[in-house]
């Protein structure tokens, strides 16, 4: 299969944030790089509004997966087929081709096949909130029961609000995207919480960091141990004090995470390494 064959016929919907012009912070990199922004279901790229603010050294892409934001109009099909599309955009918008990406949640899930399926495509990865071991019966049918509400106007105001979204910026993120569609919804809780094929990462050494928010329940930190034991160039690691949603409750703490691996491939202070 040549790169043509593999190239997707549909495009994600993306925003694209150039380099600060006034040259880089102090300690940045020397020349620019991309950072390509994965967001977690049932929101949009507008969750990573905060890390876009503070990281302007990079080259910045917040995609909308599908099903959501820009990218309503695409179904949801599987993570290695939207994996794909975000290969596709790194190729074509990502300065030299590559890209460092970050991830949360269902956005990391994406990274993992990503890295699983495309390595040459990542510079690094700072990746948070995934599932990588099956969750049990109860709850994947209590998430299977849930879905009607997940495609309604309620839940949408909800996510929203759960983001930060404040006036303005919220009214956008309304209007913009439709709620979530149902059959979306029971798709991806389906893959997800089957745990997230590890199939293809035995020999990726890309400079991943894996995370858990301390608070997160017991599957997402032992996911990030389980990823560390297969993948060569995973670092399993905690961050201390916060919940699964923790760009949001802790930006700071985020944002210097994401800048310290890009940049030197360290692990910020407190956060918990094993």
């Amino acid at each position: 299969m040549t790169a043509d064959d593999r190239r997707p016929t549909v495009t994600l919907g993306y925003a694209e944030f150039a380099p600060a012009a006034a040259g880089h912070p102090a300690g940045g990199p020397d020349q620019p790089s991309t950072i390509v922004f994965l967001p977690g279901a049932g929101v949009t790229r507008r969750m990573w509004d905060r890390q876009i603010a503070d990281l302007p050294e990079y080259h910045r892409i917040a995609i909308d997966s599908p099903g959501s934001g820009r990218s309503f109009a695409l179904p949801w099909e599987s993570l290695d087929a939207t994996a794909a599309l975000v290969a596709e955009l790194i190729e074509r918008l990502a300065i030299g081709g590559r890209a460092h990406i970050v991830g949360l949640s269902m956005g990391a899930d994406v990274g993992l096949r990503l890295l699983a399926t495309r390595p040459e495509l990542v510079r690094s990865a700072v990746l948070t909130g995934m599932v990588a071991i099956p969750v049990n019966r109860t709850i994947r049918w209590m998430q299977w029961a849930f879905a009607p509400l997940a495609g309604t106007a309620l839940f949408h105001r909800l996510s929203a609000g759960a983001l930060n979204l404040r006036g303005g910026a919220r009214d956008e993120y309304l209007a913009e995207s439709p709620p979530m569609r149902t059959d979306d919804y029971r798709r991806i809780v389906e893959e997800i919480f089957s745990g997230v094929s590890l199939r293809g990462l035995e020999s990726v050494d890309v400079p991943t960091l894996v995370l858990a928010g301390a608070k997160e329940p017991r599957v997402a930190r032992r996911s990030t141990t389980v990823i560390a034991s297969v993948m060569p160039g995973a670092v399993a690691a905690v961050a201390p004090g916060v919940g699964h949603m923790w760009n949001i409750d802790d930006p700071e703490l985020f944002g210097r995470t994401v800048r310290l691996w890009v940049r030197d491939r360290v692990v910020a202070s407190g956060v918990m390494v094993g």
